[in-house]
């Protein structure tokens, strides 16, 4: 899914800017940002050998992630550089679609 980048004005007066990620552009920072907050704490689902793909398996996820109205992946990116991430999907079984997934991935 697809959205309108918006920018957000920080507290210290930085501009952020919250928008999909473009899979050609993004791949190999995601794939960075990713290995580095799995370093800053225990507490999420990976540890970092295990973010073990390839660029080009991160821009076919970032390809479908923006063609799906069932999904949405937000980069947050703060002086040019990718600070956060975000992904949403929801179910599309029947029983489970009062249901979603919500992941958030945020350097400190």
């Amino acid at each position: 899914m697809l959205i309108e980048p918006k920018k957000i004005l920080l507290k210290d007066g930085r501009a952020a800017v919250l928008r999909n990620p473009d899979p050609e552009t993004d791949a190999a920072a995601l794939i960075s940002h990713l290995k580095r907050i799995v370093t800053e704490t225990e507490f999420l689902l990976r540890y970092p050998e295990e973010c073990d793909w390839t660029e080009e398996q991160e821009r076919n996820i970032l390809s479908e992630s923006n063609a799906d109205n069932m999904r949405l992946m937000l980069v947050c990116e703060v002086d040019g550089e990718i600070a956060g991430m975000c992904g949403m999907s929801l179910y599309r079984q029947i029983k489970f679609r009062h249901r979603a997934s919500l992941d958030i991935g945020l350097q400190r």
